[in-house]
């Protein structure tokens, strides 16, 4: 679950809303509550780039700062910075920030 200040869902209560997150505000590590599989690291210097499959199936990239030592089909887990997240009404797709 990800806690996301009350202040920011400025809209109607009760309005459906989808969340979005910039690759770079995933942080990898043992307490992340999403799982996913590493399909692919690009490795570029001071950053890289994992290409995953979360567990339903849909393709993700997670943006790290520094080289991983990650492997093709490693699990890994992923957290959410919830200051990070952007909020958007489900219907229009309209941000909400």
């Amino acid at each position: 679950m990800v806690v996301v200040d009350p202040a920011r869902l400025q809209g109607p209560e009760d309005t459906p809303v989808e969340l979005g997150v910039l690759s770079r505000d995933l942080i990898i590590g043992p307490t992340g509550l999403v799982n996913l599989s590493n399909l692919d690291v690009e490795q570029l210097g001071a950053e890289s780039y994992l290409f995953a499959m979360l567990s339903t199936g849909e393709y993700i990239v997670v943006h790290q700062p520094g080289q991983m030592d990650v492997k093709i089909g490693d699990g890994l887990r992923v957290a959410v910075n919830p200051d990070a997240l952007f909020v958007f009404e489900k219907a229009s797709g309209q941000a909400w920030y």
